[in-house]
């Protein structure tokens, strides 16, 4: 009898065991398939990366590679990376409206073109500029208090486009619509005719909507001549340029076969009297 409890014993801690082993095999399994996935999304993220930075050097070249030739005010093109698909759209920078550099008029035609009351567009524009550099009158900091911010215009410049949020009267739909047209890395204030908007061509001061649309034709068209359309602008001509070096916004887009897409978009700023022909001075992943 007494061996027969002793059998049972040993028989209920083998099953015992038994189904413990294959719990912890069944945890090793979830685990390993785990770190399977995590590694293979890890070799994904590494790819996605090198990809990213192959586009910007090859935007580089294109656009800083050759000193002796005007840089090309935009471009796109494709490359491959095993079974990457990697597209590229450039732009130069000095196609939006700057923030910092941008006359206060500019700035209204901007926020009018962009559906803004034309009042509130001019009280806006005066705001931004009061931001950067503050009133005349000195009473800007007032007005936010009034209006219940718990904060004043720094009289800075700014530091990222999303700065522009903060100023009063500025809505996030405005926003919204104004970001795709916008830049902090424009210092200049000239907006490039060759590559900026149509929207952004309207915001040039004194310029009118038939000079914009002589601009775009004639830029649509084989041949353009950009210095000499520049002076067909009148005195609008003073806020623009058709070779302004500097910064260059590139927009990147990765497919890794099937599996995964990303992008990024990347302002790169040529440096070509530096040791590195460029430098990285924003970069947003999607």
């Amino acid at each position: 009898m007494e061996a027969r409890r002793e059998r049972g014993f040993v028989l209920v801690a083998t099953l015992w065991l038994l189904a413990a082993l294959a719990t912890l095999a069944s945890i090793l399994a979830v685990y390993m398939r785990d770190a399977a996935v995590a590694g293979s999304l890890r070799e994904d993220e590494l790819r996605i990366e090198a990809a990213e930075r192959s586009a910007v050097e090859l935007t580089a070249l294109r656009v800083a590679g050759f000193p002796s030739e005007a840089p090309p005010p935009r471009g796109a093109f494709r490359f491959e990376l095993r079974d990457a698909r990697i597209d590229v759209a450039f732009v130069c920078e000095s196609a939006r409206v700057d923030l910092n550099g941008a006359p206060q008029a500019m700035l209204a035609k901007l926020f009018a073109a962009l559906g803004t009351d034309a009042d509130e567009a001019a009280a806006i524009a005066a705001r931004v500029v009061a931001w950067r550099k503050g009133a005349p009158d000195g009473t800007d900091a007032d007005a936010y208090l009034a209006a219940g911010r718990a904060y004043a215009p720094r009289h800075a410049p700014f530091q990222d486009v999303l700065e522009l949020s903060l100023v009063l009267g500025v809505t996030p739909e405005l926003m919204r619509r104004a970001l795709p047209y916008l830049t902090v890395y424009n210092p200049g204030g000239q907006i490039d005719v060759r590559a900026a908007e149509p929207l952004v061509l309207s915001a040039l001061p004194d310029i009118d909507p038939a000079r914009v649309s002589s601009m775009l034709a004639a830029r649509g068209g084989a041949g353009f001549d950009a210095a000499a359309a520049l002076g067909t602008l009148g005195s609008a001509r003073g806020f623009a340029t058709a070779s302004a070096p500097g910064a260059t916004r590139v927009f990147v887009s990765v497919a890794l076969g099937d599996r995964r897409r990303a992008g990024a978009e990347i302002v790169m700023l040529a440096t070509p009297r530096e040791a590195q022909p460029y430098r990285i001075v924003a970069w947003s992943d999607e």
